[in-house]
């Protein structure tokens, strides 16, 4: 990975997501959260494998982030269903990213 490491590459991604969450204060922890590990998901699911070294990386990224989004969206839109606010943020999300 050169000289930036994984846990801090993760330590300044999480930082950027935390900075980028500030703008959405109004929604709830519960949402906050989700939408965090969701944007972190997209990024690299958006990155390019271009080695093995880095296909490694990503799959690993992917599985710390993704598994388990999709559920977390569903169950999200439900509970917030009257709440347009939230609800128009979790429409930002595709629904079904997780290979079935």
């Amino acid at each position: 990975m050169g000289q930036l490491g994984t846990k801090s590459l993760f330590a300044i991604l999480l930082g950027l997501a935390s900075l980028a969450a500030l703008g959405d204060q109004t929604l709830p922890p519960d949402v906050a959260r989700f939408v965090q590990r969701r944007d972190l998901c997209d990024h690299f699911r958006g990155e390019e494998p271009y080695d093995a070294e880095r296909r490694e990386f990503l799959n690993k990224s992917m599985r710390e982030f993704c598994i388990g989004t999709d559920a977390e969206l569903a169950t999200l839109k439900r509970k917030y269903k009257d709440k347009s606010d939230v609800m128009a943020k979790l429409a930002e999300y595709e629904a079904a990213i997780e290979p079935r």
